[in-house]
């Protein structure tokens, strides 16, 4: 009976053992699934696009030709990195050497109360520039979308505008309407703000210190169009443009701008 007892409780004992390696894979396992679950997946997109010029905050920046242009972005949760390109044409600027400009950027974007909100930063290079051109902003959106109508608001600020430009900030309001599901109405208006302009009086076109987009007192831009889309990742773009700062030349007046761009995925 001893020797019987003996076995049987090993017996149990073994059974006890294997049922409980048993659950514990199964808890461990479940665990590094939803640990794998809960990590966002890395997204990956490409862009790239052709435009009848560059306008930046409604000022020409390929001296009205043809503007080629391509990104990178990476993504994961709410968190992005990303680089962008475009071809340039600055003389009328004053720089005849500057080629391209690659931008860097990365931020944050939570929704908050319903708002979509997007914190980060931006560095504007340029390829063999004449001058020191490069600068860096930062910027915090918040946008909502209510049915077919959406607005949002952005805030961009550097301490360093290029040249002797000084600190400023742009402040720029959108609103645009989605009148069909592949159509969509826009507009904008943008204000550029330059801190060390304040107290200067208006420039001339042919006055040294007005060149560039940051050489004279505070501009307002606007813009509006529309743009449809074939798909989701392939699209045109129409509108106008133009600022309030006509004296400081042909760059900061007028013009009708087409685009095309497409993304992946």
């Amino acid at each position: 009976m001893a020797c019987f007892g003996t076995r049987a409780s090993l017996r149990l004992e073994a059974r006890t053992s294997l049922i409980f390696a048993v659950a514990l894979s199964v808890a461990t396992s479940s665990h590094a699934q939803t640990t794998v679950e809960q990590t966002p997946p890395l997204s990956i997109s490409v862009n790239a696009g052709l435009a009848s010029d560059y306008g930046f905050r409604g000022v020409d920046e390929t001296d009205g030709r043809l503007q080629e242009f391509g990104g990178l972005d990476l993504g994961r949760g709410d968190l992005y990195i990303g680089t962008w390109a475009s071809n340039v044409d600055l003389k009328r600027f004053g720089d005849a050497r500057a080629s391209a400009e690659i931008d860097a950027y990365g931020g944050w974007r939570p929704n908050l109360f319903g708002y979509d909100l997007d914190l980060g930063a931006i560095a504007y290079t340029y390829v063999d520039p004449a001058e020191r051109e490069d600068y860096v902003e930062a910027y915090a959106k918040a946008s909502r979308a209510i049915g077919p109508v959406s607005g949002g608001l952005s805030v961009y600020a550097s301490p360093q505008y290029p040249r002797a430009a000084g600190a400023g900030a742009y402040i720029e309001g959108k609103a645009a309407y989605v009148l069909t599901r592949k159509l969509t109405l826009s507009v904008a208006l943008g204000d550029q703000y330059e801190a060390h302009a304040l107290g200067r009086a208006p420039c001339l076109p042919t006055a040294t210190d007005c060149a560039g987009p940051y050489g004279d007192l505070s501009y307002i831009d606007w813009n509006l169009g529309g743009a449809y889309a074939f798909t989701d990742q392939i699209g045109l773009d129409l509108r106008y443009t133009d600022t309030d700062a006509h004296r400081l030349g042909l760059p900061y007046r007028g013009r009708v701008v087409l685009s095309a761009r497409a993304s992946f995925p």
